[in-house]
């Protein structure tokens, strides 16, 4: 599996709007062959908020494939809400670890009758 790490300086006052923008590269990403998920990390003071954006695929060639015009353009969108220099990488997973989603179960309340 292959990632796509983008590293970045989010504007202090972009934050939501840079949220959004993520938002929309993953549905786009959805529909992409290979996509397993995506993971928007925010850190550093409020004042300077970093961000880390992490999509997982399952070669190098699918996560490439990923870059149509509508990508770009969402990326665009997301970029315009940070300042300069932000650093993107492919990289290889070594180790990765993604639990199954557990299925519900319904929790039966027990009333007793007075």
């Amino acid at each position: 599996m292959y990632a796509r790490v983008w590293k970045l300086s989010v504007l202090p006052d972009r934050v939501q709007q840079f949220a959004a923008a993520c938002r929309s590269v993953g549905t786009l990403n959805r529909k992409r062959a290979g996509f397993r998920g995506l993971i928007v990390l925010r850190g550093g003071p409020r004042d300077a908020p970093e961000s880390t954006v992490v999509s997982v695929w399952d070669s190098l060639e699918e996560l490439r494939a990923s870059e149509s015009a509508a990508f770009q353009k969402a990326v665009a969108r997301a970029l315009a809400c940070c300042k300069r220099g932000a650093v993107l990488r492919e990289e290889e997973m070594l180790i990765w670890e993604f639990a199954a989603p557990k299925k519900k179960t319904k929790r039966h309340s027990s009333r007793r009758a007075s």
